[in-house]
């Protein structure tokens, strides 16, 4: 059953959420856990990358791109250090460690959605560490493939156009869709995190479409904060005044920190988009929720009087109060188009910056 109301009455029902489940209270544990599974996160993806011919340390600085340049500086040398530095002979011992370790941060994220969407999860404990490893490794090997495709993609166009020529104009495209492909992945990851990670009941899950909601609102949020806080940091503040070696650190805190809190927001958003359209999270079948409600009969209620053998009976009539029903808050196509002319303009600007920087 679809709510009332438009953005003035989302807003609302999306503060209230965003205050009931206490996001900043959970962002601050939940960059603690991703702090402790950074590392061992990106030895795994640096371990994958050893199987393709792209260098570890440039793929690292790609990696390590969106994060301010004093913390990028801090960490690379250090898991540089500790790839090269492992002995081959435990090398798959130390691959499942770093898998289990960045799984941790996974498992409670999902966690944390599960508070976001009102469900109580009643996965096994195994289960959900299946899910969160499973994640990870799809997530690690996304991250390669994207990688791969940033440094190999001009060469592969290139010889795809040169065998076939009348496909010239894929390569114009190709150099248009470079610049987004950050965005989309950071898009669809988020929405396959917000879509399969939660305990949903079973046959009652959210859509793809719906929690692309969520995600496309998190990843140019996430990417306008990210380039905001590095140029914040990289131009204006010097946590090393204050913090002194402890600066790459506190910044890197504070990264996730914002990150934790803008990922949990566009569950929160997808969340309510759902509950508008919806008329709440009771993950029913649509068919309920689009049902008529069925005019209640007149009970009988006995009421006591003083006599115990002397009934007295009050009719009453049971009402059931529902609300009109209305065409959904956006219009789907609109509101993707809008996030992608965001997302575009939030890259361009990115990679402008960066060129300046260099």
């Amino acid at each position: 059953m679809k709510q009332t109301g438009g953005m003035k009455a989302f807003l609302q029902e999306l503060f209230q959420r965003f205050k009931d489940d206490q996001v900043p209270q959970v962002g601050a544990q939940l960059a603690y856990y991703l702090l402790l599974s950074l590392f061992p996160l990106l030895i795994f993806v640096l371990s994958l990358l050893s199987f393709t011919p792209l260098a570890q340390t440039d793929s690292l600085t790609r990696l390590l791109s969106a994060l301010p340049r004093e913390t990028a500086d801090m960490i690379q040398p250090i898991v540089i250090d500790i790839v090269q530095s492992r002995s081959g002979s435990i090398l798959g011992l130390s691959l499942f460690l770093s898998l289990w370790s960045g799984s941790n941060g996974i498992n409670n994220l999902i966690r944390s959605m599960d508070s976001a969407y009102d469900i109580e999860n009643t996965r096994k404990m195994w289960l959900r560490r299946v899910i969160a490893v499973g994640y990870t490794i799809l997530l690690a090997v996304v991250i390669v493939l994207a990688l791969v495709i940033q440094v190999f993609g001009n060469q592969i166009m290139s010889a795809l156009v040169d065998f076939v020529p009348s496909l010239e104009f894929i390569y114009s495209i190709w150099q248009i869709l470079q610049l987004f492909l950050p965005l989309i992945i950071i898009i669809l990851s988020l929405a396959g995190l917000y879509k399969w990670g939660p305990g949903f009941p079973k046959d009652h899950s959210i859509t793809f479409g719906e929690a692309l909601v969520g995600a496309a609102v998190a990843g140019v949020l996430w990417s306008l904060a990210s380039f905001g806080f590095g140029f914040y940091v990289n131009n204006f503040a010097n946590y090393s005044n204050t913090y002194g070696s402890l600066g790459g650190v506190i910044i890197l805190m504070l990264w996730l920190f914002l990150t934790s809190i803008i990922i949990m927001l566009g569950a929160e958003v997808s969340a309510t988009y759902v509950s508008r359209i919806k008329g709440g999270l009771t993950w029913q079948s649509q068919e309920t929720l689009d049902q008529e409600p069925e005019e209640v009969p007149v009970a009988a209620m006995p009421l006591v009087s003083d006599k115990a053998t002397d009934l007295t009976v009050r009719p009453m009539r049971l009402e059931l109060v529902t609300k009109p029903k209305q065409k959904p808050l956006h219009k789907k196509p609109a509101f993707y188009l809008g996030s992608a002319l965001g997302g575009g303009l939030v890259w361009l600007v990115r990679s402008i910056a960066q060129r300046i920087r260099q």
